[in-house]
């Protein structure tokens, strides 16, 4: 542990164990060492030891059984989107896990300044608006918030339609027939703001990633823009890039800029 750092020392042992997890050092539905062994071997005081397993059981990270231990919770660490266009619903099943979702907040609203150009349309512009909690074993991982072009969904009843646990994209090709084609992602590193620990489980200021998203139908034509924002902890992005087209339809063709990570808050 670096005693120097600004970080707190319970925090640094949050990261140390996470990444163990994420090198199997200690595998899904294994048993972690125990809180005095972990004093030991970082050096702190067992206080600081359990402060570290508290936030990480809250988080869901890890499980305690009592008069057993203390384990590690069966989550996907890392989410191989092969194709991002399938939704988060369908490639969480494809994983082999259990996908889940909260509707926060369903409204219509006016495009602004930030809305408008994403989306192709003039400002004042109605939006369908769509707060969601989407989660995996019933852990949450992402908050989204999702912007639709009111004049390609306006028939679709949202309200009663889109429940929690519906998947959007399935309901948007059932209902409105769209289809995506294509979509143009930015992916930074903010930190996570009251609202995204409140919702996510996590501690504020604790590293989250941030997606900008547009999603569209053909060039001409974005549907949707999203800003989604996602642990870091539990759940990553596994990318594999493939330069035939058209041969393996999981294929993820795109040309990428490097992400940059930032500390403030997303504009």
């Amino acid at each position: 542990m670096d005693k120097v750092q600004q970080i707190p020392l319970y925090k640094q042992i949050k990261n140390r164990i996470v990444q163990d997890i994420r090198n199997q050092v200690y595998k899904p539905g294994g048993k972690i060492p125990t809180q005095e062994a972990f004093a030991k071997k970082y050096g702190v005081s067992r206080v600081t030891v359990r402060q570290a397993i508290v936030e990480l059981v809250q988080s869901g990270v890890l499980y305690t059984q009592r008069g057993k231990g203390t384990f590690v919770r069966p989550l996907p660490l890392q989410y191989r989107g092969f194709n991002r266009l399938h939704g988060f619903s369908e490639n969480v099943r494809k994983a082999g896990q259990r996908p889940a979702s909260k509707v926060l907040r369903l409204d219509v609203v006016p495009a602004d300044t930030k809305l408008a150009p994403p989306l192709m349309v003039d400002i004042g512009h109605p939006l369908v608006y769509v707060q969601r909690l989407r989660m995996v074993q019933h852990v949450p991982v992402t908050l989204e918030n999702v912007y639709l072009n009111w004049s390609w969904v306006r028939d679709i009843d949202f309200p009663n339609e889109l429940q929690d646990d519906v998947s959007l994209y399935e309901l948007l090709k059932r209902r409105a027939g769209i289809t995506f084609q294509y979509a143009e992602e930015t992916i930074g590193a903010v930190l996570a703001g009251q609202e995204e620990a409140r919702r996510l489980g996590v501690t504020q200021q604790d590293p989250i990633l941030f997606i900008r998203r547009t999603t569209y139908v053909d060039e001409r034509s974005p549907v949707e823009y999203c800003e989604n924002y996602m642990r870091s902890d539990v759940h990553g992005i596994v990318i594999r890039y493939d330069e035939r087209e058209g041969e393996d339809e999981d294929a993820f063709n795109t040309e990428t800029e490097t992400a940059e990570a930032v500390v403030s808050r997303p504009s």
